[in-house]
């Protein structure tokens, strides 16, 4: 979600904590699972492990290889963004977990 401030680190900052407060969502939502016992929690374990290592690769290639852009505030974004899609897509997939 962009907002329009005059200061781009401004906007920014909004982003960040707004992903920010996504992250909890996730993180409450995997407590929870758990904490029930489920016993796709183990699965949910590596797959929080082994994805932030992928993207961990993935970001650091995009960025050596300049697809993230060329400027502090358009790099950071570009993160962010990415980071933001698979945060809203663990916390559509553990919302409707049964």
């Amino acid at each position: 979600m962009r907002v329009p401030f005059a200061n781009s680190w401004a906007s920014l900052s909004y982003e960040f904590w707004a992903l920010s407060l996504e992250a909890s969502a996730v993180i409450s939502l995997r407590t929870w699972k758990f904490a029930v016992g489920d016993g796709g929690a183990a699965a949910e374990a590596g797959l929080m492990v082994s994805e932030k290592v992928i993207e961990l690769f993935d970001i650091q290639i995009a960025l050596m290889t300049g697809r993230l852009g060329t400027d502090p505030v358009t790099i950071a974004r570009s993160i962010v963004g990415r980071l933001a899609q698979k945060t809203r897509a663990n916390r559509h997939r553990l919302s409707h977990w049964s």
